[in-house]
């Protein structure tokens, strides 16, 4: 499988860099909005929010290296893409560098593959993931985040589908056809557009509640000052819907714990409850776990007698 070309579809290239080139390839792609980044403007990236995008952008962010999955992914890119090539029979190209949109240079994309069909160039783009996952994936379907992936990526490069091949549980090849969707390209390039300002502005979007957002906050305001300052005039508003949130967390906790304990009443010493013939709860022994090393420090002659205990877990199985 060669090397690609330099550029695909209307798309005009930004950088002849690939991802393993790390640090040149993380520094191009601050330049611009890619693929991945479009998931988490439109908040439906799992691993970063529309503010901790902006601070990466704006700031820069460390490089927090490359996870077990990520390097699993990359390595498995590779046999993906070729039994694709097999079971297509399609002409695929391995894709290098970084390229953007003509109108919207703000907008770059990496595709993994370039795809010929014929007289049809389109894209291949490759994924990997845990038998966990395999349910988001169907003949028609695929977790929201990579559908706007690919959409966003069709829309720089101006093709009309791109193929999704993902190894699952590492045994089991599926792929899907996803077709431009000239609205919902409309739509994204509306809202990369706005975030793309935000970032030339240096002005921050709305924070959310999204976990990434609480790790940008904490890294951007690491070090701590020893001052008072007065707070805006809508804080007063903020800590009041938050008392009032909190409120009513306590009292749907309370709730929640009262209806779990009318099923552990049900249940009394069964552990499966079923209503139609279908289970819907249980209410099963689970051992506990005991450090070990610490208490055969701490009591060996104990440690030897007893290796830990059990409890029971009420596991809801279907809501009626």
């Amino acid at each position: 499988m060669s090397a690609g070309p330099a550029a695909v579809g209307h798309s005009v290239l930004v950088a002849d860099v690939t991802a393993e080139d790390r640090a040149a390839w993380l520094e191009a792609r601050r330049g611009g909005i890619g693929g991945s980044d479009a998931a988490a403007i439109v908040g439906l990236s799992p691993w970063q929010s529309a503010y901790s995008l902006w601070c990466d952008k704006v700031y820069g962010a460390a490089d927090s290296g490359e996870s077990e999955a990520m390097r699993w992914g990359r390595l498995l890119e590779d046999p993906v893409a070729d039994e694709y090539a097999v079971r297509t029979g399609y002409e695929v190209t391995k894709f290098a560098g970084i390229v953007a949109h003509p109108d919207h240079p703000f907008m770059y994309a990496n595709p993994d593959r370039v795809v010929r069909d014929g007289d049809t160039e389109a894209l291949l783009e490759v994924k990997t993931t845990s038998a966990y996952n395999a349910g988001e994936w169907s003949e028609t379907d695929a977790p929201a985040q990579y559908l706007v992936q690919v959409q966003h990526y069709l829309a720089v490069c101006g093709l009309p589908w791109c193929d999704l091949a993902v190894l699952l549980g590492g045994q089991t090849f599926h792929s899907l056809r996803v077709f431009a969707d000239g609205e919902l390209i409309g739509w994204l390039i509306d809202r990369e557009a706005a975030f793309w300002e935000l970032v030339d502005r240096r002005t921050p979007p709305p924070v959310d509640g999204h976990e990434m957002t609480t790790a940008a906050l904490k890294a951007l305001y690491g070090t701590a000052v020893d001052i008072e300052i007065g707070l805006p005039a809508t804080a007063g508003a903020v800590l009041a819907e938050r008392a009032h949130v909190a409120g009513e967390i306590k009292t749907l906790t309370g709730r929640k714990n009262a209806l779990d304990n009318q099923l552990r009443e049900w249940l009394g010493e069964a552990t499966v409850g079923v209503i139609d013939g279908r289970v819907a709860v249980t209410w099963k022994p689970v051992a506990g776990r005991v450090d070990t090393k610490a208490l055969r420090e701490a009591h060996p002659d104990i440690a030897a007698q007893f290796t830990g205990s059990s409890t029971r877990r009420l596991d809801v199985k279907a809501s009626r």
